[in-house]
């Protein structure tokens, strides 16, 4: 789908994007998939192009790019990629987990975790489904109360992507 609000920019991201998806990705996608994780070596690799940054800021070694360039990459993962939990797990590191880090992390934690995650060197994800509530945001039981220099977890997550 082009979207008459891409520009050229958004295009060749997409174009560079898709190359990269169909002969990194595709090629090993459901064989992943059925392994149940990706190598190391491939978020590495996306953290080294950028993928990892779209949304991220510069300040952090993000790109700062707009929101068509994530619909971009989304365009092009769901079109190409050849496994959902290949493309869910990547998306929701990439666009979600990075992005909230961005917003919502100390600097601490901003150097100690999104820093890393943007080059692909650690991954994130996020455990917000429980047994019992689903994912209404409300309705999460889960605590976490300080507990001298970390933190006590109390509570059960399921479906963690």
């Amino acid at each position: 789908m082009d979207f008459e609000h891409y520009t050229d920019e958004h295009r060749l991201f997409r174009e560079q994007a898709r190359k990269f998806i169909t002969s990194e990705i595709r090629p090993h996608a459901v064989e992943w998939e059925e392994a149940g994780g990706f190598p190391d070596a491939l978020f590495r690799r996306m953290g080294e192009l950028g993928y990892f940054g779209i949304l991220a800021p510069e300040k952090y070694g993000g790109s700062g790019l707009d929101l068509l360039y994530a619909a971009a990459w989304i365009e092009e993962m769901s079109a190409h990629c050849g496994a959902g939990g290949i493309a869910a797990g990547i998306d929701m590191h990439g666009l979600i987990v990075i992005p909230y880090l961005a917003r919502g992390a100390s600097e601490e934690m901003k150097e100690r975790l999104l820093v890393p995650a943007i080059k692909g060197e650690k991954i994130g994800a996020l455990g917000l489904t429980e047994p019992g509530t689903g994912s209404d945001l409300a309705s999460i039981q889960t605590t976490a109360k300080r507990d001298g220099d970390g933190y006590l977890l109390k509570g059960a997550k399921m479906f963690i992507t």
